[in-house]
């Protein structure tokens, strides 16, 4: 590492620079728009297009070549920095919560994409993450400052090419993982949109209902309304969240903490006792059924014990009627026949969400009590057996994982020696 230097990243790249090439567009040209979720490391989804006159303000400004560095918890975290790449006419706009890095000359694109996804610049980048709780983002100060190790620019180059090779093998890994995750995860979803609609056990009498989204249930099943089935349908604080949040106190959930099936806290966030009693109708109820509004929208899970008394961020609840189990409400909404419904009713040009009137108009089998009470049984049993496979396919990604960065941390760090290739 002679020949390498300790540089602050702002004296080889811009950060956060102008895009003049914007000012040349015309009102109704179309522009590549990158939403938080379309920002991945390996798959960066340049499909989205607006108008320029939709973009003209308020939005990230990038071109071909730049880094995207996502600011927000928990985006940075996951290591999803991109290369802006595929743009339309080489320029593009997106969500504020990127930082943009424009490498100069004597920065290779490729090393400083790596550098982006090693160890110590995201422990440094989370360190010094400021904001409120759910709410924390990576100051421009940090990744200007950002001590890199730089090699020249054609060791850069080489280190960059090595590095491309080695962790295409290892993405290769992870891909054939995924694919048997997925293949997991779709024959679980068949179980579950069958045993739903009582189509489990062999040789059962389907009568037709005469409802479009429930055509045929067994005897007995009665199509509904979630209206018909639930005593309240809510949502929780929606108006500046922000102002809520706390460093301590009673558990705030996100959308992001419900997964269908189950309300992680993971990255929890937390609502003082004065601000949760200043919202009353959203405060979590033994048995209510939260449903995302935003983002997965329509994943759904009942709220555990250790978040009763808390409340939520703009999240729907369900408070089912007696005729109606919260644990079966909850395997019908994180079913296909309701996914289907709420892609059909969710609304939004940017970011789709759905809503309290869509979520009451939702249609659903309602079996009588005992039988939700065996389908859930079996659902669960079932459930636990995909999972103990789904987790062993996903310990074995994040172990991939973990070598892929541990690769890449130490390459660029010139902890590695990456040998020439023959000419």
């Amino acid at each position: 590492m002679k020949s390498w230097l300790c540089l602050q990243l702002r004296r080889v790249c811009e950060i956060n620079p102008l895009t003049p090439e914007f000012g040349a567009l015309d009102p109704d040209e179309p522009v590549t728009f990158l939403p938080l979720e379309a920002v991945w490391a390996d798959a960066l989804d340049t499909s989205r297009e607006r108008s320029w006159s939709e973009l003209d303000s308020g939005y990230t400004r990038f071109r071909e070549g730049d880094v995207l560095v996502p600011k927000i918890t928990p985006t940075f975290e996951a290591s999803r920095s991109t290369v802006a790449s595929g743009l339309r006419k080489g320029i593009g706009c997106g969500t504020t919560e990127l930082h943009v890095l424009r490498p100069r000359p004597e920065l290779n694109t490729r090393f400083l994409f790596y550098v982006a996804h090693s160890r110590r610049f995201l422990a440094e980048g989370t360190g010094s993450m400021q904001g409120v709780a759910g709410q924390k983002r990576v100051p421009e100060s940090l990744i200007a400052g950002y001590v890199v190790d730089l090699p020249p620019v054609d060791e850069q180059t080489r280190i960059a090419d090595s590095l491309d090779r080695e962790t295409a093998r290892i993405d290769g890994l992870i891909r054939h993982r995924r694919d048997l995750f997925r293949l997991l995860s779709l024959r679980r979803s068949a179980y579950l949109a069958n045993a739903v609609l009582g189509r489990l056990d062999r040789g059962v009498e389907l009568t037709a209902t005469g409802d479009p989204h429930v055509p045929e249930l067994p005897q007995g099943w009665i199509p509904v309304r979630l209206r018909s089935v639930a005593t309240e349908i809510t949502v929780g604080v929606v108006v500046t969240p922000a102002a809520f949040y706390a460093d301590e106190g009673l558990p705030f959930l996100r959308g992001y903490n419900i997964r269908p099936g189950v309300v992680t806290d993971h990255d929890l966030a937390w609502i003082s006792p004065e601000s949760n009693a200043a919202h009353p109708k959203s405060i979590l109820r033994p048995g209510d059924v939260l449903v995302v509004r935003t983002g997965q929208a329509g994943a759904a899970a009942v709220v555990p014990d250790w978040a009763v008394g808390g409340n939520c961020v703009d999240v729907l609840i369900v408070r089912s009627a007696p005729s109606l189990r919260p644990t079966f409400l909850e395997l019908v909404l994180n079913s296909e026949l309701a996914s289907r419904q709420v892609d059909t009713m969710s609304v939004g040009a940017i970011q789709s969400h759905f809503n309290v009137g869509a979520l009451r108009d939702l249609h659903l089998p309602l079996p009588p009590l005992k039988e939700q009470d065996r389908l859930v049984a079996l659902i669960e049993h079932e459930g636990a057996q995909s999972r103990h496979l789904m987790d062993a396919v996903d310990r074995q990604i994040a172990l991939l994982g973990e070598r892929r960065q541990a690769l890449i941390t130490a390459a660029v760090g010139g902890q590695i020696n990456i040998p020439r290739r023959p000419a």
